[in-house]
């Protein structure tokens, strides 16, 4: 069997400083029966001040019917919502806050921060 998957997004400025994105992605595991997998997702964009950056997306995954040999898992959805807060100074240094929480119930918290060096 073979699996493929294929992919797309498209971006646009709405306002200077402003932007949003919209993607979407599926997966075939090439097994007859198996359901075939998707996300689909929007996202916004918007630069506070020359420094500071707020993303919030939207989105859903979602995995169709595994019917054989017998129907043996349903068709699954599960939305979702992320935040992201970024900050870049200047000189090299730049951080991030972010959230993301799910339908299902799993959340996850991530703070990143990074200093290049030249």
């Amino acid at each position: 069997d073979t699996d493929y998957g294929l992919g797309a997004s498209v971006g646009a400025a709405v306002t200077e400083g402003v932007s949003i994105n919209l993607g979407g992605r599926y997966f075939n595991d090439g097994t007859a029966g198996i359901g075939d997998s998707y996300q689909v997702a929007a996202q916004l964009v918007a630069a506070v001040t020359e420094t500071i950056k707020i993303t919030g997306e939207v989105g859903i995954y979602g995995r169709g019917e595994n019917v054989l040999p017998a129907p043996v898992a349903g068709a699954v959805s599960d939305i979702y919502g992320a935040a992201t807060l970024a900050w870049a100074p200047g000189g090299g240094f730049t951080s991030s806050l972010g959230a993301k929480v799910q339908q299902n119930g799993a959340y996850k918290v991530t703070f990143k921060a990074a200093k290049s060096f030249q």
